[in-house]
């Protein structure tokens, strides 16, 4: 399983797209409007909270079992911040 944030300059979406090309249960999640790290060291702000938690919910799907077909929906709802 590999997260990629859209806007991400440090570990672009490709990146993802090659570990998932390699591994045959391998699913790339890019994060729209996401940037470096889907799982912060402190906890999400109140705006980041729902999509954190999404995050957290695929990875616990994908590693419970991976070979299911898992609904990424939820990493491409967030909306774009250009300031906090």
């Amino acid at each position: 399983l590999s997260f990629t944030g859209e806007l991400d300059v440090s570990s672009s979406g490709i990146a993802g797209y090659k570990i998932d090309m390699l591994y045959v249960n391998a699913e790339n999640v890019v994060f729209r409007n996401g940037y470096h790290g889907q799982f912060p060291t402190e906890l999400p702000n109140a705006e980041d909270y729902e999509y954190w938690l999404c995050a957290l919910q695929l990875a616990q799907q994908f590693f419970n079992n991976p070979q299911q077909k898992i609904d990424f929906g939820c990493a491409k709802t967030r909306k774009l911040r250009l300031v906090r």
